[in-house]
């Protein structure tokens, strides 16, 4: 599995749900799990099967930016490194959603998601990964939400330079 939450945990452990504090202290501190954020883990056994492959290690971050906050999708920063507009390295997995602001910091790597006005999400395009889609913002897109959020550009010129 890509993720695991708590719930899931007792579930596949057979364990009480007032035990599960207990166990996934336990196994985080074994290495067998990751923390993402409260309630939610990765597999060291499924991060160290993707990471034999950069391709499929980069899809997986970018699936997990996707659930860890949803709804969310993959873009600003992170897009705009990853299609080569900008000459710098993104260092955080840069997401848009519709709630709060928040950054995640893990193991894994840096997840960061800025919000967005509801009626701006979307847009995004749908890529296959294994049985999943991961969401991702084009180049085009990316470049005029993060215009958008840093206060460039108003509605109105943001919707003209999504077209």
């Amino acid at each position: 599995m890509p993720y695991i939450t708590k719930q899931n945990l007792a579930l596949l452990l057979g364990k009480k749900k007032n035990a599960m504090d207990y166990w996934v202290k336990k196994l985080v501190k074994e290495g067998v799990l990751i923390k993402l954020k409260s309630g939610f883990y990765a597999s060291r056994y499924y991060v160290d099967l993707v990471s034999q492959n950069p391709e499929d290690k980069t899809m997986y971050l970018e699936y997990l930016a996707n659930v860890l906050r949803s709804p969310s999708y993959v873009s600003l920063e992170y897009v705009l490194s990853k299609n080569n507009v900008v000459a710098e390295s993104a260092f955080a997995l840069t997401s848009v959603t519709t709630k709060s602001t928040r950054t995640y910091k893990t193991e894994l790597g840096t997840f960061t998601y800025r919000k967005i006005n509801p009626q701006m999400f979307g847009g995004y395009i749908n890529v296959p990964w294994r049985d999943k889609q991961v969401r991702e913002a084009t180049a085009k897109k990316a470049l005029a939400e993060l215009r958008y959020l840093n206060g460039e550009l108003d509605s109105s010129r943001y919707n003209n330079a999504t077209r």
